[in-house]
């Protein structure tokens, strides 16, 4: 046990000299295998606008409020107007196309509008009905 824990000492002691060394050295040992010449930045491959794959969050934010607002179903809405977001939220350029998160969260925000605007006009109407003041 003494054995293995001056060996563990040891090797602690040269890592923290190595780690000592490159705080001094900024990262830069003379023994270093890396070269900093061959280091190549990373650029994000340009697609063509037709290579562009389709936003899945904006696609299910158009179709849940539109199924939503023609059957009238505000829990659809609210989870069409969720995936909009979602797809505000994970728009990169590369990989999005902009008129598809813009047509998606227009059409979500639009039928959260018109399920709202039909919910006042039925209150209304029954108001009207039963005689009942708004």
């Amino acid at each position: 046990a003494v054995v293995k824990f001056e060996r563990d000492s040891r090797a602690r002691e040269t890592q923290c000299a190595l780690t000592r060394e490159m705080v001094l050295a900024k990262g830069k040992l003379p023994d270093d295998a890396r070269d900093p010449d061959a280091v190549v930045k990373f650029e994000r491959p340009k697609l063509a606008y037709e290579d562009i794959p389709p936003d899945l969050w904006s696609l299910g934010a158009l179709m849940c409020s539109f199924v939503g607002m023609s059957f009238k179903w505000k829990g659809l809405t609210w989870v069409g107007f969720a995936f909009a977001v979602a797809a505000l939220c994970n728009k990169r350029t590369h990989d999005a196309d902009t008129k598809q998160i813009i047509t998606g969260s227009v059409f979500a925000f639009s039928a959260l509008l018109i399920g709202a605007m039909n919910a006042w006009q039925g209150a209304k109407a029954r108001s009207l009905i039963t005689g009942d003041e708004l």
